[in-house]
C-alpha cells in the first residue's frame, strides 16, 4: 500500500490553499473514489505503475505527461518491497486529511480508523497499480 496526499495553491481563486489538490487530481485521472474500505476495486487503472529501483527510489505514473513521482527515495521497507514485487501489484491510497505532512519525521502512521473515516467522508481514491523493480538508479 502506498499512502498519499497533498496539496497545492490555487491561483484562479485568490492563491487559497486547497488541501486536497492531490485528491482531486487523481480523481480526474482515473482512480475511483472510495467511500468503504471492504469493498475496493482489485481492478488497475490504466495508466497507473510503480516501481521502485534498486537505490530504493520510487515512482508513480499516471495518465500525465510527467510522472506523478519520480525517483522519490521514502524509506520503503524490504518488507514492503517484497510484497510488491512478489504480487506485483501496489494499492495506492490518496486521499485528504490524513495528516501526513503535519507528522513527517516524526513517525507517526496514519491509522487505519482514520483511513477509514476519511474513505466515509467521501475523501479516498484508489486503485490498484502493477509494480515492478527497475535497474536504474
Amino acid at each position: 500500500m502506498l499512502l498519499m496526499e497533498g496539496e497545492a495553491t490555487d491561483r484562479v481563486h485568490g492563491d487559497i490553499v486547497r488541501r486536497d489538490a492531490l485528491f482531486q487530481a487523481v480523481l480526474r485521472r482515473g482512480l475511483k473514489l472510495t467511500t468503504d474500505l471492504d469493498h475496493l476495486s482489485l481492478l488497475p487503472t490504466p495508466g497507473w505503475r510503480t516501481g521502485i529501483d534498486r537505490l530504493g527510489a520510487v515512482t508513480v505514473q499516471w495518465p500525465h505527461f510527467q510522472p506523478l513521482l519520480k525517483k522519490l527515495l521514502m524509506g520503503m521497507s524490504a518488507a514492503w518491497i517484497t510484497a510488491a514485487s512478489g504480487h506485483g501489484i501496489v494499492l495506492l491510497f490518496v486521499g485528504s486529511g490524513f495528516g501526513l505532512y503535519e507528522h513527517a519525521g516524526v513517525g507517526m502512521p496514519c491509522r487505519e480508523d482514520r483511513v477509514a473515516g476519511i474513505a466515509h467522508n467521501g475523501a479516498l481514491a484508489t486503485s490498484i497499480a502493477p509494480f515492478q523493480r527497475t535497474g536504474g538508479g
